[in-house]
């Protein structure tokens, strides 16, 4: 083989009002929008990881097509760039060419500044590629590692190994019997999958979903790492938000992902679970085709599993998958509620003694989901009170991260808005009132106050005009646990909505008849308009 044969619209606040009359008015929109900010991070970090341990990094004793690994076997050939190229542009011989396409992977392979460019710039990515068609598996094997490690770099590295016409035969070869060539074909087509939407359409208009489904159905004679393979395919498959698989592709990949999410490999599984996560992060209908495939139950075993064996870097996309269900319409979150998660998994979560960093994702993940919970029927809000985690999620606002704080006030909003009085006034038992006002002193964003004003508001008036002869005690309550004081407190704040809201409770439950002729007297226009539950 030579070188040379080629060279929007605006909703008024009377509207919003009015949608508050209804039941999850609007949830799905407003859990949808919190799931994308609440993700960004996870998701990030999970792509970051991903992406450093997909590049194939040499290592002894790693090699396979026909060399030997006995002893007395020749020395491993190591050709610099320039010798590589000459070779091939002189009419090799197949020993020469298995030479020259290991020595080229083993220059790609170098764990730091592998010269990518300088082999583009060298035209020797089109060189693996016709590799690829060579009939021997140990040149096949070379050219598709080193071009797994192409196209783990830059999108630009990746489009010209795409130029040069890698995909097609790469397809060919995962399928291949030599199943050492077939998983480092499935790999590199694992690198361009994940890189971006359009390399990922890219694949799929060359039926990649054919190869993928093929694979899974053959599990039980792949191995593990062949298999691990195969499952991040699925999770760069389905993880591209922006341009989002249409429902017939979901269709095809869901059946696949219940099997993989099955297989006895955590990390096998927990692939799986973040491709599950990526596709359940749309419209109910994504969600529908996850629920049909029967991916559901499968999850909770898994997530139990993790739990078990203290695994609780598997936990968070299992979480995600079942947050995701919750976000949708209250049929979806039944679906959850079935499974059992929230009594048997659900109060473990969050109370996990973990490290710092995997409970603060852990926390963040299961009071999102307990948020979802609240807001959706009274009586999915009564599973979750009767699972005991109400309490769990006030101690998370009281003592949480930042992020898992707001997710935490999320919930208490939610069932403060939508929950029946006997179910708001939950929120009063035990240490409620003192972790709220602990919460409240260290919230920095002033629509997680707004939402909290609101929601104390609710609950005071829950009780005003149900449970009346309750009020004196609940106003005492308020006052020992020092939240008339911080409610007080914010009548000073630079926020004019704040000051509005702390000023109308106050005027209306928290000051004796010498005051409210006092505050009758200073009213101005701008006093925030008496109300009445914010159902």
């Amino acid at each position: 083989m030579s070188l040379q044969e080629s060279n929007s619209v605006s909703v008024s606040k009377d509207e919003i009002d009015r949608q508050k009359m209804y039941k999850n008015a609007g949830k799905h929109e407003d859990m949808r929008r919190r799931r994308t900010e609440c993700s960004v991070e996870i998701r990030k970090q999970k792509r970051g990881d991903a992406m450093m341990k997909r590049r194939n990094l040499e290592t002894d004793g790693c090699e396979t097509g026909d060399e030997s690994q006995t002893e007395g076997a020749e020395p491993k050939v190591n050709w610099s760039l320039n010798q590589v190229y000459k070779c091939l542009t002189n009419n090799p011989t197949l020993p020469q060419l298995r030479d020259a396409f290991e020595s080229l992977r083993r220059n790609l392979s170098k764990d730091k500044n592998p010269p990518i460019d300088e082999v583009i710039r060298m035209n020797l990515v089109e060189a693996m590629v016709r590799g690829l068609s060579v009939e021997d598996p140990k040149v096949q094997f070379e050219s598709a590692w080193g071009l797994t490690n192409i196209v783990s770099g830059t999108t630009e590295q990746t489009r010209h190994a795409i130029e040069k016409g890698c995909i097609p035969p790469l397809l060919q070869l995962s399928i291949s019997t030599e199943y050492k060539l077939a998983e480092q074909a499935a790999w590199a087509l694992a690198n361009i999958t994940g890189d971006n939407a359009e390399f990922r359409d890219m694949m799929l208009k060359h039926n990649c979903l054919h190869v993928v489904e093929h694979l899974t159905q053959n599990l039980n004679s792949l191995s593990n790492e062949f298999v691990r393979t195969i499952a991040w395919w699925y999770s760069n498959l389905c993880r591209h938000k922006k341009s989002r698989l249409s429902s017939d592709v979901l269709r095809r990949l869901a059946p696949g992902l219940c099997h993989l999410i099955e297989y006895n490999d955590e990390a096998v599984q927990q692939d799986s679970c973040w491709a599950l996560s990526y596709m359940t992060d749309g419209p109910d209908e994504y969600m529908q085709i996850a629920r049909d495939a029967g991916c559901i139950d499968k999850v909770v075993l898994f997530l139990d599993m993790a739990m078990k064996k203290s695994k609780f870097s598997s936990v968070a996309p299992a979480v995600r998958v079942l947050g995701n269900f919750t976000s949708g319409a209250d049929e979806l979150t039944q679906v959850v509620v079935d499974s059992g998660c929230i009594q048997r998994q659900l109060p473990h979560l969050l109370t996990s003694r973990n490290t710092n960093i995997l409970k603060e994702s852990t926390w963040l993940e299961s009071t999102w989901l307990v948020s979802n919970i609240f807001a959706g029927t009274k009586e999915q809000i009564q599973v979750a009170l009767d699972a005991n985690l109400l309490p769990l999620v006030l101690k998370v606002f009281a003592v949480g991260d930042a992020r898992s704080q707001e997710e935490a006030h999320w919930a208490i909003y939610n069932l403060t808005s939508g929950g029946t009085p006997s179910q708001t006034l939950k929120l009063l038992e035990g240490s409620g009132l003192n972790d709220i006002n602990e919460g409240l002193q260290h919230t920095p964003k002033v629509d997680v106050l707004k939402n909290m004003l609101d929601a104390l508001k609710n609950v005071l008036n829950h009780v005003a005009y149900t449970y009346n002869d309750r009020l004196p005690a609940v106003l005492e309550a308020f006052e020992a646990s020092d939240l008339t004081e911080f409610i007080e407190s914010c009548q000073n704040h630079d926020n004019e909505d704040v000051y509005k809201m702390a000023y109308d409770i106050v005027s209306n439950f928290f000051c004796d008849e010498d005051d409210a002729d006092f505050f009758e007297e200073n009213k101005e226009n701008d006093a925030a308009p008496q109300g009445g539950f914010s159902f």
